[in-house]
């Protein structure tokens, strides 16, 4: 783990100087999600653009990064439409803010329950039920 933070705050450095917003995919437990914020924290200007692909994280999560990071999006993928799977992501969506959102297939590697791989072509079903859902008017 310290060999890829030190990778890490190296291409954080790189975005700085070049001016290029980050892409974090942060997987793993809430301490890996401390670590990775924390050391952005330490590295980055608050107002920083940064993109979270595939945010699976919680309300709480989301509001620690949006609280650190005003100009933070949030990637919304498959999981929205799975449910069974994801009981809660539902939830996540409904209490973020549509401007802090960006819709993502991660295809192939993200599939919906009814699928045994992703598509591009998912856009279009990740959208309908953003739309749908209760939270969105």
């Amino acid at each position: 783990v310290e060999k890829q933070i030190k990778f890490f705050e190296k291409q954080i450095v790189i975005a700085v100087k070049r001016d290029l917003p980050l892409v974090i995919h942060c997987r793993g437990d809430e301490r890996t999600d401390e670590i990775c914020l924390n050391t952005l924290v330490r590295l980055l200007p608050k107002h920083f653009k940064l993109h979270r692909h595939c945010f699976n994280g919680d309300e709480m999560m989301y509001r620690k990064w949006k609280t650190s990071f005003p100009n933070c999006k949030f990637g919304i993928s498959p999981f929205i439409l799975n449910d069974q799977k994801y009981p809660k992501y539902r939830s996540l969506v409904c209490n973020m803010k549509l401007k802090d959102i960006v819709l993502e297939t991660d295809a192939p590697y993200l599939h919906s329950e009814f699928e045994d791989f992703g598509s591009p072509l998912m856009i279009k079903d990740i959208y309908e039920k953003l739309a749908n859902i209760s939270c969105v008017a």
